[in-house]
């Protein structure tokens, strides 16, 4: 079970930097385009002006680390665990402990050095994953949330 976890950690961090390098392009324009969105509302009487000047330097800032950051998941495609294991996943059984002693070793060490190499792949995706949520907070909160119902899998009106 523990292998089957770590063969989808590995799965989805190599997916998070292989898609994530490609979208930081359109994650910058977005980031501008909150800004423009927050510029309006600075106009506008009664807005909690020093709000809408702390969002607008969260995304001038996570901008900011988005660009300085070295090529997002760089380090990641670099790694030969997940290179490994990536290159293994596609075909059926080619994770057994005879096809990568490498993962099978890894697998045996403490809990608490796997965490820890696995907190350092993520947080390889930090400026991407802080970017991100930042961009998707303002877009949640930016409606009120309504209770919707579909029906047959279908939202309608």
């Amino acid at each position: 079970m523990l292998a089957h976890c770590i063969f989808s950690v590995i799965s989805a961090i190599y997916w998070m930097c292989s898609n994530g390098a490609k979208s930081v392009p359109k994650l910058l324009k977005e980031l501008e385009r909150q800004q423009r969105k927050l510029q309006a509302w600075v106009e506008v009487p009664g807005v909690d002006q020093d709000r809408i000047e702390a969002l607008r330097q969260q995304l001038k800032s996570a901008g900011s680390v988005l660009i300085s950051a070295p090529r997002i998941g760089q380090q990641l495609r670099e790694d030969r665990l997940i290179a490994l294991v990536r290159q293994r996943l596609s075909i059926p059984g080619g994770c057994c402990s005879f096809d990568l002693p490498t993962l099978h070793i890894w697998l045996h060490l403490q809990q608490a050095q796997r965490d820890a190499q696995i907190e350092s792949w993520l947080a390889s995706l930090n400026p991407l994953t802080q970017a991100l949520t930042l961009v998707l907070d303002l877009i949640r909160n930016s409606a009120p949330f309504r209770k919707q119902t579909s029906l047959n899998g279908f939202l309608s009106g």
